[in-house]
């Protein structure tokens, strides 16, 4: 969620409470001056697609919404205090904010985790985990070798 859609990520669940200020202007955004409107983003994925599951994060507030799909409508639905903040059920996947270093940025993350709330793995990580037990393997190996007398390095 951006400060220039707030309102239309939202629709009519938008409060004050999600008013966020343009960084780069230090200004709320400027609303539509039309009378008609499109209907919004959310108004689109609810009655349009009827996707069961919405979920709204704004990175300025770290505010993580959910809204899942009740009888052709959105409800918003409790966070828990700890991960899974959202949990989906029929999906078997949860969903939270992790603060930590990602690809090298140290900041706070939406993550999918389990029911427990251990997040999966991206494939960034799936990949440099795989790497490391390569390599540990391998050192291991050349160990091995060497204890037998014949040197890796001559391979």
């Amino acid at each position: 969620m951006s400060p220039s859609t707030e309102r239309e990520d939202l629709g009519r669940f938008y409060q004050e409470r999600d008013r966020v200020i343009d960084p780069t202007t230090q200004q709320q955004p400027l609303l539509p001056t039309a009378n008609h409107h499109p209907p919004s983003q959310v108004e689109v994925y609810e009655t349009h697609l009827q996707v069961p599951h919405y979920i709204v994060y704004s990175r300025y507030t770290q505010r993580l919404q959910y809204f899942h799909l009740v009888e052709g409508r959105y409800q918003e639905q409790p966070l828990q205090a700890t991960a899974p903040q959202a949990w989906f059920a029929d999906l078997a996947i949860g969903l939270g904010i992790w603060s930590g270093e990602f690809e090298g940025i140290t900041s706070d993350w939406l993550r999918w985790c389990d029911a427990s709330g251990n997040g999966l793995l991206t494939d960034t990580e799936t990949e440099r985990i795989g790497r490391e037990q390569a390599e540990q393997r391998a050192a291991m190996l050349a160990e091995r070798l060497r204890s037998l007398g014949v040197n890796p390095d001559e391979f």
